[in-house]
């Protein structure tokens, strides 16, 4: 393992991964980063931001495989670059996606009570 250190909202995270893991984990957190920043969110708290970038990821994750599905064995839709998909990263189950979407929400609300806890913790500090 390899200990790396990546950004994200102006802060840095310790992490470790495999070497040859770590240029892939650097780019994904770049990517969270880069949604941070274009949602604007300011001022929040890490929990939060964390939150949002999450929704924003799984958003463009859903939007993408809607994509996926109207077009073409083998293409993808022109909605979507194609570098940034790979068509065959979308091929779960209908269970898998109930499956899927039923622990987002449940990571969600979790981390939505966390950053609540946090803010009432800050408040009255």
């Amino acid at each position: 393992m390899t200990n790396i250190t990546v950004t994200i909202a102006a802060r840095k995270y310790s992490l470790a991964c495999d070497p040859e893991d770590q240029p892939h984990v650097e780019m994904l957190a770049g990517m969270i980063d880069e949604r941070l920043a274009m949602l604007g969110v300011k001022g929040q708290t890490e929990a939060r931001s964390m939150l949002y970038a999450a929704l924003f990821l799984a958003d463009e994750l859903c939007k993408a495989k809607a994509a996926n599905a109207e077009s073409a064995p083998g293409q993808v839709s022109e909605s979507v670059e194609p570098d940034a998909v790979d068509p065959s990263a979308f091929a779960f189950s209908p269970e898998m996606e109930a499956e899927f979407e039923k622990r987002l929400g449940g990571i969600a609300t979790r981390i939505e009570n966390l950053a609540d806890l946090l803010e009432h913790d800050t408040q009255n500090a």
